[in-house]
């Protein structure tokens, strides 16, 4: 099996995480643009963070590609150095807070919330269940987010995400 090529991170500046659900979703668009304008990376929204195969005819073979590519959740764990790129997970709650994001990406804002919540990522008291009024906003937002997608990119615009976290951050959120 050929071993993964690693992008270094000596380009990637620290960069804090967010502790809202607004700013959860503004850091996912910032990073997923930055990330597809460097080389190297490409987006992605149907695989999480890998290098994907690709047949070698000299080695007949198939080997690692040169190109990590990355979903929305993905983008956000490699560009804030929670992953290194092609990894999946470091042991923590990553996937949680990469399943957190894809769920915004989807329009499923509620379960973004649990999925951030449970990891750590969000206030513990959003884990528990929502009161029906904040159910109300986050399913008309969702809506906003399924409306706009685009089936060859697999997500809505990225204007749309941040029209939504917006009206999230007038919420508190």
């Amino acid at each position: 099996m050929a071993k993964t090529k690693k992008v270094s991170f000596k380009k990637f500046k620290k960069l804090p995480l967010p502790r809202s659900l607004s700013g959860w979703i503004l850091a996912s668009v910032e990073d997923a643009k930055f990330l597809s304008r460097t080389r190297g990376f490409r987006l992605n929204m149907s695989v999480f963070n890998e290098f994907p195969q690709v047949y070698n005819a000299k080695k007949n073979d198939y080997v690692d590609g040169s190109v990590c590519e990355v979903c929305l959740g993905g983008s956000v764990l490699v560009r804030r150095g929670l992953v290194a790129p092609g990894d999946h997970t470091n042991g923590d709650n990553t996937s949680s807070l990469g399943a957190g994001i894809d769920s915004v990406r989807a329009g499923d804002l509620a379960s973004s919330i649990q999925h951030l919540a449970s990891s750590g990522y969000l206030p513990e008291w959003m884990g528990g269940v929502l009161p029906d009024e904040l159910q109300t906003i986050l399913a008309s937002l969702g809506n906003r987010i399924l409306e706009a997608m685009d089936g060859e990119s697999d997500r809505a615009p990225w204007p749309v995400y941040i029209g939504v976290a917006k009206e999230l951050q007038q919420q508190g959120l």
